[in-house]
């Protein structure tokens, strides 16, 4: 088995990747909304929410 192959079925890993992922792209939709321009920023950033760190735990 091969080292990705070990990370892919890793069930909480891929869990927490998934929350922060589905956070960072909803914190960027809700600051899209309110201030009807786009930020990067607001994809790899942290702040706002939802909590992309607390997503993540």
């Amino acid at each position: 088995m091969t080292f990705w192959e070990e990370v892919a079925r890793n069930q909480v890993l891929v869990s927490a990747i998934i929350g922060w992922t589905v956070a960072q792209v909803l914190k960027t939709l809700i600051d899209f909304g309110l201030n009807k321009s786009f930020s990067a920023e607001r994809l790899v950033g942290s702040g706002g929410m939802p909590s992309s760190h607390s997503a993540t735990v």
